[in-house]
């Protein structure tokens, strides 16, 4: 099993789609050669939008249940798993549920549109 330090890639915030994007760049071909680690130590403020651009991408490429037995999280506070996990729920409901992609779709171009 590859282990990856968030922290060495991201610092200590993981809190932006910036980080997020940078997780996601070496977590995918890690993923790809087999079981990842990520080791959540020395980080802190786990925030929503560095979770959705920096593993709930992979929701493309894998199931939940795959991902969730390919990738191992270490050391990331109880308050943060849970929202990981919203974060993990609510892209599944959106990659795998047309309706759901289509009403969340809607609502961000009715956003768009308004500003």
């Amino acid at each position: 099993m590859k282990n990856l330090r968030v922290a060495a890639i991201t610092g200590e915030l993981c809190m932006c789609h910036e980080e997020g994007q940078a997780l996601l760049k070496v977590l995918q071909p890690a993923l790809k050669a087999g079981k990842v680690c990520l080791d959540f130590s020395e980080t802190r403020l786990h925030m929503p939008p560095f979770f959705n651009s920096g593993i709930v991408p992979l929701l493309l490429q894998y199931s939940l249940s795959d991902l969730k037995s390919c990738l191992v999280i270490s050391n990331l506070p109880a308050h943060s798993t849970e929202t990981l996990d919203r974060c993990l729920e609510n892209g599944n409901s959106y990659y795998c549920d047309p309706l759901c992609r289509k009403a969340v779709n809607l609502v961000f171009d009715q956003q768009g549109a308004a500003v």
